[in-house]
Formats: C-alpha cells, sequence, structure tokens
C-alpha cells in the first residue's frame, strides 16, 4: 500500500469533510461540492489556481464558507454541476465498489485499527454491511434503494440535498450539467473571469457506457429513488429506449 493511500485513507477516517461549500475570493465564486459530479477535476482547478500544495484535490483544505454565512456574500457566484443519476450511480459503481483500494468492510475496519485505534468505528468508505467490492451493479442498485436518504454515504446520495435549502429551494445560481461540462463550465469563466477556460480531466472512471448495466427493472428503481434530481435537473426517467440504443 503506498504512502499516498495511506495519507488519503487516513484524512478519511479522521473525518477530514471535503464537502464544504469551497469559496475563492478572489474570483467571487462559491462552488458547491456534489461527489462523481466533476468535483475532482473543478478542485484540481481551483487548487492549482491557489497554488495549494496537496497530494489530492480531495485532500486539499480548501477556503471554505459555512452555509449560514452565504447571505454575507451576495455578489459572489454560486455554482455546482449535476449530472445523470443513472449515470452518476454506475461511476459510484466502479469508482468507490471495484476499484482494488477501495476495499471491503472488514478490511476497511482493520485498517482503521491500524492506522488509528481510536477512530476504528468511523470507517467512511461506504460502510454497509450489504455494500461488498464482490457484488454485481443490479446488486448495488437494490441495495442503495433500500437506504435511507438520511444514511445514505454522499458518493450515492441525490444530488438536491447538497444544494437546497431548509425550504428545499435550489441555492445556487448557476447549475451545471455534467453531461454539458465543457460548455457549461465556459460560461462560468466568462461569468467570473477565471485565467483557466478549461478544466482537467480528473479521476475518469474506466467502464462502458452507462445504460449497458441497467435493465429496464433497475433503471426503473433508480428513477424511483432519485425522483427528486431528475425533476430538478430535467432528466427523463421514462426514456428506457436508451436501454436499446
Amino acid at each position: 500500500m503506498s504512502n499516498k493511500l495511506v495519507q488519503k485513507i487516513s484524512l478519511r477516517l479522521q473525518g477530514y469533510d471535503s464537502l464544504k461549500d469551497v469559496v475563492i475570493h478572489e474570483y467571487k465564486v462559491i462552488y458547491f461540492v456534489i461527489p462523481k459530479v466533476a468535483s475532482s477535476s473543478v478542485k484540481t482547478l481551483f487548487k492549482n489556481l491557489l497554488d495549494i500544495d496537496s497530494p489530492s484535490p480531495h485532500t486539499t483544505k480548501f477556503p471554505t464558507l459555512d452555509r449560514h454565512k452565504l447571505s454575507e456574500y451576495p455578489d459572489y457566484l454560486k455554482f455546482c454541476f449535476v449530472r445523470n443519476p443513472w449515470d452518476r450511480l454506475v461511476s459510484c459503481y466502479f469508482s468507490k465498489i471495484k476499484k482494488d483500494y477501495n476495499l471491503n468492510i472488514d478490511t476497511r475496519v482493520r485498517l482503521a485499527q491500524l492506522l488509528q485505534p481510536s477512530l476504528s468505528g468511523k470507517v467512511s468508505w461506504l460502510p454497509y454491511p450489504v455494500i461488498n467490492s464482490q457484488m454485481s451493479f443490479t446488486e448495488f442498485v437494490y441495495a442503495v434503494a433500500d437506504i435511507p436518504e438520511s444514511k445514505a454515504d454522499k458518493h450515492f446520495r441525490s444530488q438536491y440535498t447538497f444544494i437546497t435549502d431548509s425550504e428545499g429551494k435550489l441555492i445556487p445560481d448557476f447549475i451545471g450539467h455534467f453531461e454539458t461540462l465543457n460548455a457549461d463550465f465556459a460560461t462560468i469563466v466568462q461569468k467570473i473571469g477565471l485565467p483557466t477556460p478549461n478544466l482537467p480531466h480528473e479521476l475518469k472512471t474506466n467502464h462502458q457506457h452507462y445504460s449497458t448495466y441497467y435493465t429496464p427493472e433497475t433503471w426503473a428503481i433508480v428513477a424511483q429513488r432519485y425522483q427528486r434530481d431528475i425533476e430538478l435537473f430535467g432528466y427523463d426517467q421514462d426514456d428506457l429506449n436508451i436501454l436499446s440504443s
């Protein structure tokens, strides 16, 4: 196991929260992080802009802003990116369940005890007995569907939960889509005057088109599980034709 990986795991076990809203005062911009939606790319860009020395964009200690202080920055652009829920779940499966460094639950517990015994009960990588690295994608879909939103891991939690207020209203001024990432990011660049026009492409998962992993039944399960995301962000839960395309 590499030192870089041990450092990354150790930070996670210590409860380091990389999901706080990132604020870049130089450009008057606030970024709402949603996992599995180009967050590695956006964080890498900001890390480079701020010249922060860090082994990973997800362990970088960015300037952050408490959500209740957003009203103090009315002239800051607030933005995020969202993703097709069917595609996002496939990406989650391959990057967090099937990759070699995403270990099964028993191994994670032993690793936690090895790295920091006092935190052995706080393993933060998908700590669900029903989820393991040997399960099929279909089994993963069923498992995720049975986990309540309040207990869902950030990588498969509904996207709206990251960007709505206590009344359920959307907070960002600009919501870009993963499917039109470059064009939408170009809009952000134009709005705030970033010197870097292109996003770096970080941590791309290697798999076939997401539709190939679904059956009509699992497609419908995801449609029900992420109904709010689908409605808010303009995705089509009834378009099953993609499964045969």
